[in-house]
């Protein structure tokens, strides 16, 4: 809502010939700044939700990798 109520204000403002422009420079600048806070919030809701189950376990070790490869073919 107060999207919409400043895009109005801006494009009121605007002097003749540049109401397209201004809008659509609000949008952009606007829409980056949105879109930046939501990124934001879920990258920090990510880090907190791993920060609260702590660290990942180490990881299993892998079989030898002799018993891991294809047997070799002979070249002719």
């Amino acid at each position: 809502m107060a999207f919409a109520r400043e895009l109005r204000r801006t494009a009121s403002a605007s002097p003749d010939g540049r109401v397209l422009r201004n809008a659509e420079s609000f949008c952009v600048v606007q829409g980056r700044e949105f879109l930046r806070t939501a990124l934001a919030t879920v990258v920090q809701a990510e880090a907190d939700a791993v920060e609260k189950k702590g660290s990942r376990p180490d990881a299993a070790p892998a079989e030898p990798a002799a018993t891991t490869k294809a047997a070799m073919t002979a070249k002719s």
